[in-house]
């Protein structure tokens, strides 16, 4: 038997998750991060709301030259395509050096209804409480497990080895603390199932 688990209770209390480092998962942690969670985002629309009306208001004002008409509107655009374009850059380079950095280790999740603990190879395990929690996010692939605002837990829901997805969403639902108006930060994102 597993510590904290009895023969008979034993899937209602415990969950292992067992992985080695996804770089891709984690590409689509910060992706998700960057256009559901991050005010970058919303910066993003702003800007682009904000050059488009510049450029309207200029090209209604020079409609006789075409020349500073096309280099408003050529502006615009720039500013449109290139400022996501570096937040998806960074992205990439955050996650190519945490590949670099974590390379093959093996990282182990245990879930309790008392804790979660994350054990690397090479390193100290962490333990950490449910409180410690600030959001979940479940997806079709992962949960995403908010830890601070930009910084979490993935959980491949492939690299499941104890249990399965309904229990971990069971420990989730039974055990993250809830917020002043008594519900917890849970969410699933996507259709089916």
């Amino acid at each position: 038997n597993l510590p904290g688990s009895n023969s008979a209770g034993r899937d209602m209390v415990y969950k292992i998750v067992c992985s080695k480092y996804n770089k891709e998962m984690h590409k689509k942690f910060y992706m998700f991060h960057m256009f559901r969670r991050s005010f970058s985002f919303y910066f993003v629309i702003a800007l682009a709301i904000f050059v488009t009306y510049i450029a309207i208001k200029q090209t209604i004002a020079n409609q006789d030259d075409s020349t500073t008409i096309i280099a408003v509107w050529l502006l615009t655009a720039l500013t449109i395509i290139i400022t996501p374009s570096i937040m998806v850059f960074r992205i990439y380079k955050a996650t190519k050096t945490e590949a670099k950095e974590r390379g093959e280790t093996i990282e182990i999740l245990e879930f309790t209804k008392d804790k979660i603990l994350r054990r690397i190879s090479g390193e100290s395990k962490i333990v950490l409480g449910w409180h410690n929690m600030e959001a979940i996010y479940e997806t079709k692939e992962a949960f995403l497990i908010y830890l601070m605002e930009n910084q979490g837990l993935v959980v491949d829901k492939n690299c499941i080895t104890e249990g399965n997805v309904e229990l971990l969403r069971k420990l989730i639902t039974n055990n993250m603390k809830p917020n002043k108006k008594g519900k917890i930060a849970f969410k699933k994102v996507y259709k089916g199932e």
